[in-house]
């Protein structure tokens, strides 16, 4: 929640929604937002993955961890396998490609646009707030990360998080589990008979 008590991130019903407008958009848009989706990465981060970055065998992309100070420092984040399917098909990635730093970016697109077309596409996904945001699809990847019972240590090496007092943010989500536990505590009440 930002200090207005407004969520960051999308509710379930809500990254669904946005996937599926997702899909209607046009290259490279459709996979961007797929990736900044499914990956929780930095708009910028997503910029500058390369095909040499994803591994089709494990399902895994590397990822540079460009907020830190220190450039060079990389993170493996694994992504859905048929998503994988999905931009082999698009970009005709060979296995463990090694085509170096010289290769083409998967999306050689400027920040501003790339920022503005997620927008675009959370409006049309009539998803609005501070949550309609490429920041939003990260806090999103955290958040569904944490409901799924993923560790937090993992929940911070996948998200490039530095420490791990950034990554206990995502803890304060109220997911089904707490959801659960409210409601047996009221069983007894007037209005639950």
């Amino acid at each position: 929640m930002d200090r207005e008590g407004n969520r960051l991130y999308l509710t379930p019903f809500e990254r669904r929604r946005f996937l599926i407008v997702a899909g209607e958009y046009a290259e490279p848009w459709r996979t961007l937002a797929e990736f900044l989706t499914f990956s929780g990465c930095r708009i910028s981060e997503a910029l500058a993955v390369r095909a040499s970055h994803i591994d089709l065998e494990s399902n895994l992309v590397a990822v540079e961890t460009l907020k830190q100070r220190t450039r060079g420092i990389w993170r493996q984040v694994p992504l859905d396998s048929g998503f994988v399917l999905a931009v082999n098909k698009r970009f005709r990635l060979r296995p463990l490609q090694h085509l170096g730093a010289g290769a083409s970016l998967l999306w050689p697109i400027g920040r501003t646009s790339a920022y503005n077309h997620i927008k675009t596409i959370m409006a049309a996904a009539e998803i609005v707030g501070p949550q309609a945001t490429p920041k939003g699809l990260r806090h999103t990847f955290g958040t569904h990360a944490m409901l799924q019972g993923v560790p937090i240590t993992l929940v911070k090496k996948w998200m490039g998080h530095a420490r791990l007092q950034t990554t206990e943010i995502y803890l304060d989500v109220i997911g089904p589990e707490e959801r659960d536990l409210a409601r047996k505590m009221w069983v007894s009440t007037p209005y639950q008979e």
